[in-house]
């Protein structure tokens, strides 16, 4: 949780993936303490909580959202994308002592 704080914390834009309850909720958290930050939700769905809820809960939220300034992508896969990925974990230089005996 920590590594995932320090790395919001450094990034200019947030991707998230998934327009549920729960990704909606964070998208809001973090524009609320970050409003800076540029916040992407992405979801293969054609609209954000795909499932039982009222189509006046959406059209709601969908508004609060575009208050906040959170861009959606919705309706669209996601494809690989080399320059998305995180740069890899550091190695450790140090190899494991071996017990003599």
């Amino acid at each position: 949780m920590r590594d995932a704080h320090a790395a919001l914390l450094g990034a200019e834009r947030v991707l998230l993936i998934g327009a549920g309850p729960s990704g909606l909720e964070l998208a809001g958290e973090i524009k609320a303490f970050f409003p800076e930050k540029h916040v992407t939700i992405a979801d293969i769905s054609e609209d954000i909580l795909s499932g039982p809820y009222d189509q006046r809960l959406r059209d709601e939220l969908r508004r609060q959202l575009d208050e906040l300034g959170v861009e959606l992508k919705l309706g669209s896969p996601l494809h690989a994308c080399r320059r998305c990925r995180p740069p890899p974990a550091p190695r450790s230089s140090s190899r494991p002592s071996r017990a003599s005996g």
